[in-house]
């Protein structure tokens, strides 16, 4: 199992409408609402030490918000040597996800941010650390 977080590329539309699409084919979250917000911060280079980020371009970071009563318990889990829950979306909010050959994601769980930050693939930190300074100055409410 790999944990990040759902991601993709653009294909000839904006950053927003890439965003929307990731949210169909890797969350399936049924309801239209407008729930994609992008994270506040200049677009992140992945590979800086190397390249420039020209103007326009970079890695762009998106919230997809979600209500309390929207999550469910799905089981406990020892992670980092202590008990903690695990939450996914209430199943009849999401479309099934089908596999593909394309790697698509085969569900999607909610872990502490302090779990989702000591994962090792830095975008996955890159998106933790954008949220919690979105939320730490009230950008994301």
């Amino acid at each position: 199992m790999v944990l990040n977080v759902p991601r993709g590329f653009l294909s000839g539309a904006s950053a927003l409408q890439t965003a929307n699409r990731e949210q169909d084919e890797e969350v399936g979250f049924l309801d239209a609402t407008p729930r994609i917000h992008q994270l506040p911060g200049n677009p992140a280079n992945p590979n800086s030490a190397f390249f420039e980020t020209r103007v326009g371009e970079g890695v762009r970071f998106f919230a997809f918000m979600l209500r309390e009563n929207e999550l469910e318990e799905t089981r406990e889990e020892t992670i980092e040597g202590a008990e903690d829950k695990v939450f996914q979306i209430k199943r009849n909010l999401v479309a099934p996800l089908t596999v593909e050959e394309n790697g698509s994601i085969l569900g999607l769980l909610f872990y502490r941010w302090t779990v989702a930050a000591k994962i090792g693939d830095m975008f996955s930190n890159a998106a933790v650390a954008r949220l919690l300074a979105c939320l730490e100055t009230e950008g994301c409410r």
